[in-house]
């Protein structure tokens, strides 16, 4: 499996290539504007100072300011970061929104900071890149392992250094200090509303819709948890030990309810299915949303779903992607499944530009109408370029960015 960042380099490439753009286009985008590594000085619990590698990387400000996450996680590389910043930018460019793409993160593992030591590094990371964001220039946003109390430690430390400057231009903040609701639920309405809008234009009706979900993590429990309350019907989760399967639906919560303290839940059951066999499962979408484990060739040969949707990049390899187009599966990306986050983030940072209040409502109504001008945009890519979904949606997010890069006269 390659790594993020050639997956995206490679993508790039060949997405400008269809669109009839010469090289100079891809060596523009392949690329960030800027990066900026830092080494992160923490005073310890036990009297030691630690220091911690970081990051911020600025893609394209073809459009204007860039905003992105910022990720800690240990197993981060700068590269991928590198990736991050590439996908933001395509995504907001998808969305047709007035930002380019950034991101950032800090090489730590979280689950061995005490809240002292995370505060201390959230501060930290802050005082070393404070000069290369601001509300006009770069906005950090929230991570699903970076929670709203690290984004106000962030915050009031930016407050502190650029005294006279408001904050709030950060994203992914408590709701007191002018964050927004529903953060935290805004990906996986993403990807059920682009699944939903997508069985429209393929006829299909989600009531009548029969669903597998590869990984039952975070992400597949809770999209498992949101399709169940709205009427379709799972008929096979798994995990990393097996999976379960029932052709009349799964009751998803007794099968939450049963999950173990470590996370798994096909172990609590005495008979499941070996993983392999649930991609032979006869169903009309198929859910990948397991972070460690790509769709191969092999395995995509065993498919019977009409529909693929991917929720985490570049978890479809190419060969296997192939593979679904020659045989009339419709793959939709996470590049165009997961634009909730990016949505979310934007509006909260509106909202501060704005000095004003969104209710729930213009929240919804805002969230709605830019997915389905995205996805009505890469539909007609598709139709227009005769291509699958794919390539359809990065070329969507690419074309715009190359076609503001050449009246720019930066090509």
């Amino acid at each position: 499996m390659k790594n993020l960042y050639t997956s995206v380099t490679d993508m790039i490439e060949t997405s400008l290539l269809k669109l009839g753009y010469k090289n100079d286009v891809y060596h523009l985008l392949k690329e960030p504007n800027r990066i900026l590594k830092v080494r992160i000085p923490v005073k310890m619990d036990d009297g030691s100072t630690k220091y911690f590698q970081g990051f911020r990387v600025q893609h394209n400000d073809v459009f204007g300011i860039t905003h992105g996450n910022v990720h800690f996680n240990q197993h981060i590389t700068e590269e991928d970061i590198y990736a991050y910043s590439i996908i933001r930018s395509i995504k907001s460019s998808i969305l047709n929104l007035p930002v380019g793409g950034s991101s950032g993160g800090i090489i730590c593992d979280l689950r061995q900071l005490s809240f002292r030591e995370l505060e201390n590094l959230s501060r930290g990371y802050i005082r070393a890149i404070h000069h290369l964001i601001g509300p006009q220039v770069d906005v950090p946003t929230s991570d699903a392992k970076v929670d709203q109390q690290i984004m106000a430690w962030m915050l009031d430390e930016y407050s502190r250094i650029n005294t006279g400057v408001n904050p709030g231009f950060m994203t992914g903040k408590p709701l007191v200090l002018g964050g927004l609701p529903g953060k935290e639920i805004a990906q996986i309405k993403s990807v059920q509303y682009v699944m939903e809008k997508s069985l429209e234009y393929y006829e299909k009706k989600l009531k009548e819709t029969k669903i597998v979900i590869q990984g039952f993590g975070e992400m597949g429990s809770q999209l498992a948890d949101s399709l169940y309350s709205s009427g379709a019907t799972i008929i096979g989760i798994t995990d990393a030990y097996g999976c379960i399967y029932d052709e009349e639906g799964i009751n998803i919560p007794e099968i939450l309810n049963r999950k173990d303290s470590f996370g798994s839940v096909t172990r609590t059951f005495p008979k499941v299915l070996p993983v392999e066999e649930c991609y032979e499962l006869e169903c009309d979408v198929f859910f990948l949303t397991a972070s460690n484990e790509a769709l191969t060739a092999e395995n995509a040969k065993k498919m019977k779903a009409q529909i693929v949707m991917e929720t985490i990049p570049f978890t479809i390899e190419k060969e296997a992607n192939n593979y679904l187009k020659e045989n009339n599966v419709v793959v939709l990306p996470e590049i165009i499944t997961t634009l909730g986050g990016v949505i979310h983030s934007y509006l909260e940072w509106r909202q501060y530009q704005q000095a004003t209040h969104y209710t729930i409502k213009e929240i919804e109504d805002n969230f709605h109408k830019m997915i389905d001008k995205s996805l009505q945009d890469a539909f007609s890519m598709k139709d227009k370029k005769q291509t699958d979904m794919v390539n359809a949606s990065y070329m969507t997010g690419l074309n715009k960015l190359a076609e503001a890069a050449r009246f720019r006269g930066w090509i």
